[in-house]
């Protein structure tokens, strides 16, 4: 999802797996930098439509997927134009946004029992973890 240059992934992870969870992700993120086949861009567009449709099948679903395309200050017509960027989608093209990333830059937010998920995170390599305490 890409909300005013911003990336954004999403996952929920148990808290036990979190570490592999994570490094499978950041890999994830790599391979797609990479580049992909025609054939993930065709079932990455079937995911996305999926998710969509089972969004909206409530009007729960409904009001929390306008609520966050207001908060990113999308207009109504948001939808459309998602779903036809979505169709338009092509490996080239995925490769050449990719580009951008920069994994070094990346910034990484975990919900969960930091005296759980913190030691793991640091035998897995990932570095510079901050603990932020909710207010």
């Amino acid at each position: 999802m890409l909300f005013r240059s911003v990336r954004v992934v999403s996952s929920r992870i148990r808290t036990d797996v979190t570490a592999p969870a994570m490094t499978d992700i950041v890999g994830e993120l790599a391979a797609i930098r990479a580049g992909v086949t025609p054939e993930e861009v065709t079932k990455a567009r079937a995911a996305y439509r999926q998710d969509m449709v089972e969004a909206m099948e409530s009007r729960d679903g409904q009001a929390q997927t306008f609520a966050s395309w207001q908060r990113a200050g999308l207009a109504p017509d948001a939808l459309a134009k998602e779903l036809d960027a979505m169709n338009a989608l092509t490996p080239d093209g995925i490769k050449a946004a990719m580009a951008a990333y920069d994994p070094t830059k990346a910034v990484i937010v975990l919900v969960g029992d930091k005296a759980v998920i913190t030691g793991p995170l640091a035998e897995a390599g990932f570095k510079n973890v901050q603990v932020v305490q909710p207010l």
